[in-house]
């Protein structure tokens, strides 16, 4: 008969544990917050730079071959891609303090779901620009030949 060893599975968090996680969640909170503040810097100039109708003026000749419209539209792209990974770490930021504060292991949960659908959409978003960047170098191999 194989001994049933359930208790390998259950981790419990040690006081030095717990500092360490709500020391990260400091940081993690204070990193989000500056990335929505420099994401509101943005949009904001974006913003102002498509209302003056400098925008081809400002953007390089790939860009001013779109218009001001789709430079427009492809900076916002960069500013959803900006705003989902910090979102995310500012949940995993609050929910992983609250979850320490109130002994609540279903927040502390939360919080690492959080952190693990950041560190997803960052390994997907880097595997997307690597082979962009494949395909840029492949395309300009192939047209100097």
């Amino acid at each position: 008969m194989i001994p049933q060893s359930s208790d390998i599975f259950e981790i419990t968090l040690t006081e030095k544990a717990k500092a360490h996680l709500l020391e990260t969640s400091r940081w993690t909170r204070f990193l989000a917050i500056l990335t929505f503040i420099v994401i509101g810097i943005m949009m904001t100039g974006l913003l102002a730079v498509f209302a003056t109708g400098s925008m081809a003026a400002v953007m390089s000749n790939g860009f001013s071959a779109l218009g001001a419209v789709g430079a427009f539209l492809a900076m916002t792209l960069l500013v959803v891609l900006y705003w989902y990974p910090a979102y995310m770490l500012y949940r995993f930021s609050v929910s992983i303090k609250s979850g320490i504060v109130h002994n609540n292991q279903q927040m502390i949960e939360d919080g690492f779901r959080y952190e693990k659908n950041m560190y997803r959409f960052l390994g997907i978003l880097t595997i997307i620009l690597i082979c962009m960047y494949l395909v840029i170098i492949l395309s300009a191999v192939v047209s100097a030949l």
